[in-house]
């Protein structure tokens, strides 16, 4: 009877450390997982669904979302329920005592063991639960939180902090990522002076909704526009004043035209317009918007209003009217705007 009791203590220590070496094995191998996962995709939507899938094997959770910090406000980024259930949402409803917001202040993990609608906005009905947030880090920039909500009270302990916090550590790798490269891509498609799209981004999505409109048998049209005597006010005064001129003339194109429209710096003081499912008739109408609206433009240190040429060319896109014909139309059509005076448009 003494033998057999005195071989017990050693069987349960022996038993409960190979629970804990087993608990931390699934653990490592579900942020290895995590991690080998959000390294290789840059769309943030798809991390999201990732690390909060991968933390549901280790972190006894209801429901977990990601909150990312955005203008001085946290926006949920995605979530997830035990049922599978995730998305995308807005703006996350909170109060200046709220847990999250005490996350993103104090940049330290945070376990509420009885929560309430006032301090976990968005936790559920399931009052009072546990709630567990944890900070999004970067260099120490907190970027927003992952959070965990249970409806049992107490339900999260000091390890499931340190699991949240080894898959927070990717979540912020995976945040970090996505806006680099969306900084990139904005870099390669955008014009740095005027905040267009550039000469490519334009062709690209161009001849994308150019063969749209093919396959639909919408019309189509091309402004091409050219800032009239710029060189003279380069020459005059100067390539800075010359630089705010383009940037306020790009940046009422813009308020020109609609938002299916695409607008492009084509190269020095000329800009590229393409309209889908556009008549001619529509083409004349925002030429007509833009020569009106030039006279608005807030230049007092120049002595002269600031006037465009444009050319246009619209069609049916088909065997006789391809996207780079359509440009070269145009462009013809402005190379007479500009023989007959400028501060006119000329279709073609």
């Amino acid at each position: 009877m003494a033998l057999g009791s005195s071989g017990e203590k050693p069987l349960k220590e022996f038993q409960k450390a190979l629970a804990t070496a087993e608990e931390r094995t699934r653990e490592l191998e579900a942020l290895l997982t995590a991690g080998k996962s959000v390294t290789s995709v840059l769309d943030l939507k798809s991390a999201v669904e990732i690390i909060l899938e991968q933390a549901g094997s280790i972190i006894p959770y209801e429901s977990a979302e990601v909150q990312l910090v955005k203008d001085g406000k946290l926006i949920i980024e995605g979530t997830k329920t035990r049922t599978g259930n995730h998305g995308l949402y807005g703006t996350a409803a909170q109060t200046e005592e709220s847990a999250p917001l005490r996350v993103i202040t104090e940049g330290e993990p945070l376990i509420i063991e009885k929560t309430s609608r006032e301090t976990c906005p968005g936790a559920g009905s399931a009052s009072p639960g546990s709630w567990m947030g944890i900070p999004l880090k970067i260099s120490n920039s907190v970027l927003g939180l992952i959070s965990f909500s249970s409806k049992e009270p107490e339900a999260f302990t000091s390890n499931h902090v340190r699991a949240a916090s080894g898959f927070a550590d990717f979540m912020a790798i995976a945040v970090n990522n996505s806006r680099n490269h969306e900084r990139m891509v904005q870099m390669a498609t955008t014009d740095p002076l005027t905040g267009v799209g550039n000469r490519r981004w334009f062709f690209e999505n161009g001849e994308k909704l150019f063969h749209l409109a093919q396959r639909k048998g919408w019309h189509v049209s091309i402004l091409m526009l050219d800032l009239d005597n710029f060189k003279d006010i380069n020459d005059r005064f100067g390539h800075d004043m010359g630089d705010v001129v383009l940037r306020l003339v790009a940046e009422l194109f813009a308020k020109q035209i609609r938002n299916s429209d695409l607008l492009c710096r084509y190269g020095g003081e000329e800009f590229c317009i393409f309209l889908p499912e556009s008549e001619q008739a529509t083409a004349e109408w925002i030429a007509k918007r833009i020569h009106n609206s030039l006279s608005s433009l807030p230049l007092a240190d120049l002595d002269r209003n600031i006037t465009v040429s444009i050319g246009i060319k619209s069609c049916i896109p088909g065997k006789t009217c391809g996207f780079d014909q359509l440009i070269s139309q145009a462009d013809k059509a402005l190379y007479r705007a500009k023989q007959e005076g400028k501060n006119c448009t000329i279709f073609c």
